[in-house]
């Protein structure tokens, strides 16, 4: 894959950003996306991209005149996964209300998978927005996964959550890599 995004007017990092940032940009990128979702906070991604996991996660953000415009995480199973260790890069988050950032973003996660040697770069999302940037990326739709949800209590949400098109998810929300 060949990367795809200026990086002309933004300050790319590696690190999660600070909380505020955070917490500013994923209240952004909701409202923008909208429909049912992982109700993402700080506590959670730290929950979700901690090192117990084994997959040497690796935030990347992207700032424009000193605020968070997109960010994103990625990783690859570790040494510790021992001969099971496929070597396939997995994008878990992409976000951002920005688009240039949120494509130099992913522009940088492939540099960073390729200096790791990634035999390949997945990720499921069905966000419109992210799906643009990862077409625009090289990447290709292989197939449709199902969703399949157990409502557990009434009225969590003012959408249907039994219809899909009512979703926005993106690689950390399944554990199927």
């Amino acid at each position: 894959l060949f990367p795809k995004g200026g990086r002309k007017g933004l300050e790319i990092s590696i690190g999660k950003p600070p909380p505020n940032d955070l917490v500013n940009q994923l209240d952004a990128w909701h409202d923008r996306i909208g429909g049912n979702c992982i109700d993402r906070t700080p506590g959670w991604m730290d929950w979700r991209y901690s090192d117990q996991s084994e997959n040497d996660y690796e935030w990347v953000s992207a700032y424009r005149r000193d605020k968070l415009a997109a960010f994103g995480v990625w990783g690859m199973q570790n040494d510790r996964w021992g001969e099971v260790a496929d070597h396939r890069a997995h994008l878990v988050e992409l976000a951002g209300t920005d688009k240039r950032a949120r494509q130099a973003v992913l522009a940088s996660i492939i540099d960073g998978a390729w200096d790791k040697s990634a035999i390949l770069m997945e990720t499921m999302s069905n966000i419109g927005e992210v799906t643009a940037s990862l077409r625009r990326a090289g990447f290709i739709k292989h197939r449709q996964a199902p969703l399949i949800i157990r409502g557990l209590v009434d009225n969590i949400s003012d959408t249907d959550i039994y219809d899909h098109a009512s979703w926005q998810f993106m690689g950390g929300d399944v554990d199927t890599f």
